[in-house]
């Protein structure tokens, strides 16, 4: 089986969706599928793209960079993305026995590629986003113009949708939306990754992910400063890197947190990991997700967890049994989880276990391999009639 996977966003840019479809192409490979992922040539934080053709996972992966190489945001490039990839796409797809899209955008070339080369589609939705743009843009005008694309590119009609998280089979229904055509596939982890013993820092904090306001940072520096006045002053490492990278810092400076908090911007694998094992508590604060990769990774490093509950979080943690959850935008809730657990290190211990033992049984990137590679034979088979 041979799956043309396109995706706008890849390497040199760092998130959850680009380490999904390493990890998932990875174990496909291994199951004996090829794939070729065609994607846009990003730049990201003076960081480029290292060829336009790569081959790796022994030979069994190829990614194929669009011509243009620029910037994620370009807007020339981003309006100019969906025909070019559709256009280059095509000798690509006829080689292929399906066609996955793995990003918003990228539903678009997905569902003319399919249409045009009659090879069957699958599109994984990362996040939906629905009632949540005017967080994400300024202007009510544009936030409406996203919220109505979104929605538009997510309920096309591809052979099959799969999505992450429950929460987007739920707003679906509620939109009136047909969701019987969408299987929940959850992410997976390298529970190997992450073994091995820890040296844990009593005190210290971690987040990982993308420096927006999706993940509620200023929150974060905030239940800092309300803990500290608590009689606790635990650090903070940022890993990650983004546009509010400069407003963070500044926050920082105002609440007088220079001396506990730490921004990393992007670190290598190996570090991440060491991060992993020697910090004491992960903190999510996020406005809303889909199912976090930081969160299984965390969970699979026997971290205790701290979250919201928003998105698809709810449908995997549960409060008191494998994480502590308190609600988005609240600063001075997040700063008593975050003191109850560091002057409770057996509680903080006891929900770091649960955690790794909830991802052993349910989110192994194997597992979710598997379930994606039944529906490439579902589809497959389908289109035969």
């Amino acid at each position: 089986m041979r799956v043309l996977m396109v995706s706008e966003r890849w390497f040199p840019t760092v998130g959850g969706g680009e380490y999904h479809i390493d990890s998932l192409t990875r174990e496909l490979a291994g199951m004996g599928v090829e794939c070729v992922i065609l994607t846009r040539d990003l730049v990201a934080n003076g960081r480029k793209g290292k060829n336009r053709h790569e081959i790796f996972h022994h030979g069994k992966v190829e990614v194929v960079r669009l011509p243009f190489q620029g910037k994620f945001e370009n807007p020339a490039l981003r309006l100019t993305y969906p025909p070019l990839c559709t256009a280059l796409g095509m000798k690509l797809a006829g080689d292929c026995d399906v066609i996955h899209g793995q990003s918003i955008l990228a539903g678009l070339p997905v569902r003319w590629l399919s249409f045009l080369s009659k090879r069957p589609s699958v599109y994984t939705v990362h996040g939906f986003w629905h009632g949540r743009w005017n967080e994400l843009v300024d202007s009510p005008e544009m936030a409406r113009l996203y919220q109505d694309m979104e929605r538009l590119i997510t309920f096309q009609k591809f052979n099959r949708t799969i999505t992450v998280d429950m929460q987007m089979k739920r707003t679906a229904g509620s939109l009136g939306e047909d969701a019987t055509r969408t299987e929940y596939i959850p992410n997976g982890v390298d529970l190997d990754k992450f073994a091995g013993g820890k040296n844990v820092e009593p005190g210290s904090l971690l987040f990982v992910g993308r420096l927006v306001n999706q993940k509620g940072l200023i929150y974060l520096l905030k239940a800092l400063s309300v803990a500290r006045r608590m009689g606790v002053e635990p650090t903070l490492d940022i890993v990650g890197e983004g546009p509010l990278e400069r407003k963070l810092k500044e926050a920082s400076r105002t609440l007088n947190l220079e001396g506990q908090v730490r921004f990393l911007k992007k670190v290598d694998d190996k570090t991440l990991v060491n991060l992993y094992k020697t910090r004491h508590i992960f903190v999510l604060p996020s406005l809303w997700e889909g199912l976090p990769l930081t969160l299984l990774e965390a969970w699979s490093a026997s971290m205790p967890v701290i979250t919201t509950a928003v998105g698809g979080i709810p449908d995997v943690a549960t409060n008191e049994a494998d994480s502590l959850i308190v609600a988005s935008k609240d600063h001075v809730g997040l700063a008593k989880a975050i003191v109850r657990l560091v002057k409770e290190p057996s509680l903080a211990d006891e929900l770091g276990i649960r955690g790794r033992e909830l991802v052993s049984r349910e989110y192994t990137w194997e597992k979710c391999a598997r379930r994606t590679l039944d529906v490439y034979r579902s589809v497959i088979e389908e289109a035969k009639y």
